[in-house]
């Protein structure tokens, strides 16, 4: 079975490739793509059984990718894997002709599942499929860890810290409401960002620290970092990630006054097989 998998993080892109085979899809031929931009193209060269796309994409999004290729009566089973996990949304993929959509974060079991049905009807036409992911105002330290080590590739541990985290040189983590104000904020300090960020592709430790000492993270930890606040944010209701703010100055402005006034806030201490711990604090 050909596959392709469409994320704009190369670090999601590999978290898919690694549950599809540990859902036992191992003699898959997986093909690459950054937006729906780049798919559509390579869908129409080389069409794949199976397409796996996000939602949020620059240059053609995943919505959009799956309208097209209903436009064009294409064979290709397409299916939607995202952290937007509203039943809104959920049916406008369906109705635009996903045969499934999957929330991040997901598991091997939920993949199984959905290519399981797909690969025993294809060509059968939509079916719901959905998996949601429960949401709260900010998520509670269960939540947190299965969210985390669905997405981790090392034993994971979240716990309630006994202090507050410290709102100096932190990076901060932007979530906005449907309106765009700022709903909900998390912050982290830049070893503990690291760490996040490291963590999900397995970046040697020994890294984690040459940033923190150079006090600046690179790129692909940065790209790790997101997708772990974009994660975060799926376990929030109402609001989504708009931005990661790496400079690591103290919080201020908006950010500042969310946190003073925040009416939930959640502060946890995380440790990662292999990494240092690190702690992260969520407010709304």
């Amino acid at each position: 079975m050909r596959v392709l998998i469409v994320d704009d993080s190369k670090a999601m892109r590999m978290i898919v490739k690694r549950t599809l085979r540990s859902a036992g899809f191992t003699g898959l031929d997986v093909s690459e793509a950054g937006d729906g931009a780049e798919a559509l193209s390579a869908i129409q060269k080389s069409p794949p059984d199976v397409v796996l796309t996000d939602w949020n994409m620059p240059n053609l999004n995943g919505i959009e990718l799956v309208r097209k290729l209903k436009e064009q009566n294409s064979p290709v089973t397409i299916g939607v894997v995202t952290s937007e996990s509203s039943a809104e949304m959920r049916d406008e993929a369906v109705a635009a002709g996903a045969a499934f959509f999957i929330t991040k974060p997901f598991t091997a079991e939920t993949f199984g599942q959905a290519l399981d049905g797909l690969l025993g009807q294809a060509g059968a036409g939509s079916s719901d499929g959905a998996t949601t992911q429960a949401q709260s105002a900010v998520p509670d330290v269960s939540g947190l860890r299965t969210a985390l080590a669905r997405l981790v590739p090392r034993n994971v541990d979240v716990a309630q810290a006994k202090s507050k985290a410290s709102e100096k040189g932190t990076v901060v983590a932007r979530y906005h409401d449907a309106d765009g104000a700022l709903g909900a904020v998390a912050f982290a300090d830049l070893s503990s960002t690291a760490c996040f960020g490291a963590a999900l592709t397995l970046i040697p430790a020994g890294a984690v620290k040459d940033a923190v000492r150079g006090g600046e993270l690179p790129q692909n930890m940065r790209d790790n970092a997101n997708e772990v606040f974009n994660v975060i944010g799926s376990l929030m209701s109402g609001v989504k990630l708009a931005e990661v703010i790496f400079e690591g100055g103290d919080v201020q402005g908006d950010v500042k006054g969310k946190i003073s006034s925040a009416a939930h806030r959640l502060d946890v201490q995380v440790e990662i097989t292999g990494y240092p711990p690190g702690t992260l604090s969520i407010v709304r």
